[in-house]
Formats: structure tokens, sequence, C-alpha cells
């Protein structure tokens, strides 16, 4: 199979299609070609194990951390000093109007990923809730 070399990385060309299966069919984790992290089911909550929404709702909750963390905070903290000089007009009128406007864009797109993300990880959380119910009704009785 032919290499090729990625910032001082070795990964195969084409991708090793058993073994990624297998990967994910044991660990649900890709950590091959250069490709990390947790992948979420395909298939609608109904149709997964309690177990597949467990873990789904886990890495929902790391990429919504992670993506907090990385992208929008930041972009808060970027667009604090452009609005704090509101009050006072010589700095304001140094501030270009598109700047804010193209800080304020990105924020609000980082915002509806997270709301997003957020939605998606409340319908889990329900599902996992339910199940998990139903499951201690049916052991109960």
């Amino acid at each position: 199979m032919p290499f090729r070399l990625y910032s001082q990385r070795v990964a195969p060309i084409q991708p090793m299609r058993r073994l990624t299966a297998a990967c994910l069919i044991v660990f649900n984790v890709l950590r091959l070609c250069g490709l990390e992290g947790v992948m979420m089911a395909d298939r609608p909550v109904e149709q997964q194990t309690l177990r597949e929404i467990f873990a789904n709702a886990e890495w929902m909750i790391r990429d919504l951390t992670e993506h907090l963390k990385q992208s929008f905070y930041p972009r808060i903290r970027s667009l604090a000093p452009l609005v704090a000089t509101h009050d006072r007009p010589a700095e304001r009128d140094d501030i270009p109007d598109s700047s804010v406007r193209t800080h304020v864009a990105a924020l609000l797109s980082s915002d509806d990923y997270s709301q997003t993300i957020f939605q998606k990880l409340e319908v889990y959380l329900s599902a996992i809730e339910h199940r998990s119910q139903a499951a201690l009704q049916t052991k109960s009785s």
C-alpha cells in the first residue's frame, strides 16, 4: 500500500476499511490515517441502543465543551474590547463598524453551532431518561 508523509506523520493513501470498521465496532473511536475522535451513529435515536445513546451524548458534551473553550469564549473576549468603548466617543470612532459586525457575525455563527449541538444533546439526554426509566420499571415488575 502506498504511503504519504503528512507533517512528520506517515499515513496510508487508501483507507483501511476493514480495520476502520473493526475499530469503530470495538472502541467506537477512529484513530486511523490521522483522523481521531469518537464517531456518532448516523441512525435516529429511536434505533440506537442505550449504550450508543450514552456514547453519542458523551461525544456531544465533549464537542460542545471544546467548541466553547476553543471558539465561543475567545470570540466573546475579542469582541468585548470593541464594544467596551461605546461610551467614549473618541475611542468609539477609532473602531470601524465593519470590525464590530465581523466579530459579531463570527460570534453568532459560533452560537448557532453551540445551539445545534445543545439541541441534539437535549434529545439524547431525554432518550436516556426515558429508556432508563423504562428499563427500571420492567426490572421492578
